[in-house]
């Protein structure tokens, strides 16, 4: 499980979901609209071609050692937020060169998770022993942040780890405190700036949208269920790099949801008050009332993810409830981000010759319908690529190889690219795109651990080698053109 995962407020929810739907027929697609968008932003984007394309995994495994002087088995999970053993921990780049190892409580240092975290910094080649103190925001109680978010106030504050002012750097931000007064969760949030050595200790008041929220409704990071009458995340959704705020429904206004969101944009020190955030037309009231649907109940299944590699989410549509028109089975729809709105359908293309509905979601890691997939950009190109990691018709598939279809600025690659696994592990270990569950004393996950552009497969824990998980992780680098 990536960091992404155990820090919700970074990252929207957006969980991907298999439906089936079984045989759906209908009309034939007939959208014609085309795309009046007049958005004419200037395009700044310097970035250049990645130095390493990749093509697969080495079979070999090289060595990554890990820090020394914790209890056996403290490494044998990609992170481990449970302190059952002594230790909460977690790898991420927190403002050091990471991704680095960051421990966040630890039995044995009282001061770990209350006055600093301590962070085992990445050489490029293996974690450090020797851990680095980070400091940590002072004023509050004992062990509030021996966690890496806390969404309860049973400990007087609910908080989180999110670069919130769009710096590439995460910060601590205070959405809520059991005493709920001086306007915290409803005029302003406490932030804590990253220092590169550490959080600042001195508050700074984040301004919070002026009026149009219930009392409470921003005392959390997120809020997707409306119960309090407004359904609403942070997540970048204009592409510069800092979170802004969302709302995806409300109960007094019967358009948000159905023609636009309510966008809230990051200015660095605040929210700006709201903007309309449009929507495509055609589409029934309600449909985008939250921030993905796994289910054609309104006739459409969806969800955001950036298909483009522009750094904007784009609006996807996987199935309609008709299932016609090639939706699901030759192409999506996708909706590109323009920077301030969802411009009107183009045709995102998807490789055919898989069973029907088995492409009709965002993800698919059931197999009743033959195959088990995923996105992830195992390339290095910043485009998400579509990874078959599991088939009924081929044994191979995910015991040797997988089938990577190579995703590019208007879709996937029809033709399938053949990428290597690490092999001598063990049968069907790379069945899906990630393995946290160790229960087949197996674990293991997709890291860029910082010698280039291309995740590695990393692994924590195997049952072919004790010292996995204990003095060191194994890695299949990723190989490139």
């Amino acid at each position: 499980m990536l960091l992404f995962a155990i820090l919700p407020s970074i990252a929207c929810f957006l969980p991907a979901r298999d439906v089936d739907r079984g045989d759906d027929t209908g009309d034939a697609d007939t959208d014609t609209d085309t795309d009046t968008d007049t958005d004419t932003d200037t395009d700044t984007d310097t970035d250049t071609d990645p130095d390493c394309i990749g093509t697969g995994y080495t079979s070999t495994l090289a060595n990554w050692a890990l820090p020394s002087g914790y209890v056996d088995g403290t490494f044998d999970t990609p992170y481990d937020d449970n302190p059952s053993d002594g230790v909460t921990w977690a790898l991420f780049d927190v403002g050091a060169g990471g991704p680095d190892i960051v421990v966040a409580k630890s039995d044995t240092d009282a001061a770990i998770g209350t006055t600093n975290w301590l962070i085992h910094s990445n050489t490029g080649s293996r974690f450090r022993d020797g851990g680095i103190e980070w400091a940590l925001p002072t004023g509050f109680e004992d062990g509030t942040f021996s966690t890496f978010y806390d969404q309860s106030t049973t400990d007087k504050v609910v908080w989180s780890l999110l670069d919130l002012n769009g710096d590439a750097a995460l910060d601590i931000a205070v959405s809520a405190t059991d005493a709920g007064t001086g306007g915290i969760g409803t005029s302003r949030w406490l932030f804590y700036a990253n220092t590169s050595d550490g959080f600042a200790s001195d508050l700074v008041n984040w301004d919070l949208p002026a009026a149009g929220f219930p009392d409470g409704a921003l005392t959390s990071f997120t809020d997707a269920d409306g119960g309090d009458g407004v359904a609403w995340s942070l997540f970048d959704l204009d592409g510069d790099g800092a979170p802004d705020l969302v709302v995806s429904d409300t109960d007094d206004e019967t358009d948000t949801g159905t023609t636009r969101w309510i966008y809230y944009r990051n200015n660095g020190a605040g929210f700006d008050e709201g903007a309309d955030w449009e929507f495509p037309d055609g589409f029934e009231s309600g449909t985008f009332s939250k921030f993905y649907d796994s289910s054609t109940a309104d006739k459409v299944v969806w969800a955001l993810s950036d298909l483009t590699g522009d750094g904007k989410p784009d609006l996807v549509v996987t199935a309609t409830d008709a299932g016609s028109g090639g939706i699901g089975s030759t192409r999506w729809l996708i909706y590109k981000n323009t920077g301030s709105k969802f411009a009107s359908n183009d045709n995102w293309t998807i490789p055919g010759g898989f069973n029907e509905g088995a492409l009709d979601s965002i993800s698919d890691t059931d197999t009743s319908d033959g195959i088990g997939w995923g996105l992830a950009d195992v390339t290095g190109d910043s485009i998400p690529d579509l990874v078959i990691s599991d088939t009924d018709a081929e044994a191979s598939t995910g015991d040797l190889n997988w089938h990577v279809y190579v995703g590019a600025t208007g879709g996937f690659s029809t033709t399938e690219a053949n990428w290597s696994l690490p092999t001598g592990l063990g049968p069907a270990l790379f069945k899906s795109i990630s393995d946290s569950d160790y229960a087949d004393e197996f674990s293991w996950q997709l890291y860029n651990l910082g010698e280039d552009n291309v995740a590695d497969v990393v692994i924590a824990n195997s049952d072919h080698d004790s010292d996995v998980g204990v003095v060191h992780w194994a890695l299949a680098r990723a190989e490139c053109q």
